[in-house]
């Protein structure tokens, strides 16, 4: 609607303003141009304004008022997915969008299926985003058997292949991935084996054994200095 009021207030800027009248939500055409009366003619864009009518006086601040043009059509998202339901309440039968480009890219184009107003046209997703997976593949596959849809059942099947490669592929990686870390495992078994040893030979030592190589290394100490003292008392005499 703003466009179409920008359009107008576009001709002839400052001569003629058209508003929204809030009271009737019509639009308005103020004419400050003092030509006299303002009349527009009836033709597609004005009967579809409501403008198609002349003014009743030369006030300026007297607008001239448009007739309130219902809205014929409403669109709205489907109740499910993605796509648009077009409502006619024209009353003049089933409303009919041939399949242009603009149509056909907003998945709308196609025949209403009566005349309630209350039911709509309703279009296709145009762009539908299908959900991956074995899951989502095999509740397709079983509604496809289910209704007995042989070129859908092909397209899963093709898809169920190619689901298969990547649970092969995916497969293959943890497998791969395992490997490393039984390896890296048995890596920190070895170190903790070692660690181990190492803390057993330096802090498990037998007591016992201890104080007898200890005793031991004494007696050969005493040994040591008992025939070191007497070399050192030895003199000429001794070797004579």
């Amino acid at each position: 609607m703003q466009d179409a009021l920008d359009s107008i207030n576009a001709i002839d800027p400052g001569n003629l303003v058209a508003s929204i009248d809030p009271t009737t939500n019509a639009i308005q055409i103020t004419d400050n141009s003092g030509a006299g009366p303002l009349s527009i003619a009836s033709n597609a864009v004005s009967d579809a304004l409501g403008l198609a009518v002349t003014e009743s006086g030369t006030n300026n601040t007297v607008p001239l008022q448009g007739d309130f043009v219902p809205i014929k059509l409403q669109a709205t998202l489907n109740a499910t997915g993605n796509g648009l339901t077009i409502f006619d309440a024209s009353g003049t039968g089933p409303l009919e969008i041939p399949e242009i480009e603009i149509a056909f890219a907003l998945g709308i184009a196609g025949v209403e299926s009566g005349n309630d107003p209350l039911v709509g046209l309703v279009g296709k997703e145009p762009n539908p985003k299908e959900s991956t997976g074995v899951i989502s593949l095999l509740t397709r596959l079983e509604t496809a058997l289910r209704n007995g849809d042989d070129r859908e059942l092909e397209r899963v099947g093709v898809l169920l292949d190619a689901e298969i490669g990547r649970m092969t592929q995916i497969r293959g990686e943890i497998g791969s991935r395992l490997k490393v870390l039984e390896e890296a495992d048995n890596r920190l078994k070895d170190q903790e084996v070692k660690l181990r040893e190492s803390i057993s030979q330096e802090f498990d030592t037998d007591l016992t054994e201890v104080i007898v190589e200890m005793t031991q290394r004494q007696t050969a100490f005493e040994a040591n200095l008992q025939v070191t003292s007497q070399a050192l008392q030895l003199t000429l005499l001794s070797f004579l």
